[in-house]
């Protein structure tokens, strides 16, 4: 048993009824954004997000966005909040997405103890960042996201910054959803080599 908040129930309503999912070419457009997949007790089955910028049917710009693809509503873990990705009628990158490579590097961190080993980022002016989790978004006073390059570990980066929470949108798991999203993750986890 789950608690849902009040504002999540048309979510769960209407989730039966709603079978938005993209075309094939879509997919592949938006693949090289750098989708990652979620543990399956994520939503109880799999699920791949993306981190991205939307623009909505009425002309809205959304940015932070997180487009969550799975086959059961992301209730328990989110609350309230989430969208239908129907609503959108353009994807783009986000200007707070991490860099992907960076990204599919918190995804793929060997744990050490009960956390994560750190992954470390350097900016084009030399500011060292440094992520104990996975992490989709980064904003900071003077460094952009795209800025960010994967740096050696041990480097020093107690640089401050924040995650701006996205606003979530989600669409259904679909066959093609792991087979073309999750490439460009699957080639990077085969010859990622965490630096030393």
């Amino acid at each position: 048993m789950h608690f849902i908040e009040e504002e999540c129930m048309q979510l769960l309503l209407n989730w039966d009824d709603f079978n938005y999912s993209l075309p094939e070419d879509c997919l592949a457009d938006i693949s090289t954004l750098g989708p990652t997949l979620r543990d399956e007790s994520y939503s109880s089955k799999r699920a791949v997000e993306l981190p991205c910028r939307i623009v909505l049917k009425t002309g809205s710009v959304i940015d932070p966005a997180l487009i969550i693809f799975c086959t059961m509503p992301p209730v328990r873990s989110f609350g309230a909040g989430i969208n239908f990705l129907s609503m959108a009628s353009e994807i783009t990158a986000s200007d707070f997405a991490l860099p992907k490579e960076i990204r599919f590097a918190t995804r793929l961190a060997e744990w050490m103890c009960k956390s994560p080993e750190p992954v470390y980022a350097r900016s084009t002016n030399g500011t060292f960042f440094e992520f104990t989790d996975e992490r989709d978004f980064f904003q900071h006073p003077t460094v952009r996201a795209k800025e960010l390059r994967l740096a050696p570990s041990g480097s020093l980066g107690n640089e401050h910054y924040e995650e701006p929470p996205p606003t979530l949108f989600v669409a259904k798991w679909t066959e093609q959803i792991e087979e073309i999203l999750l490439q460009p993750f699957r080639e990077f986890e085969i010859n990622y080599k965490p630096s030393t």
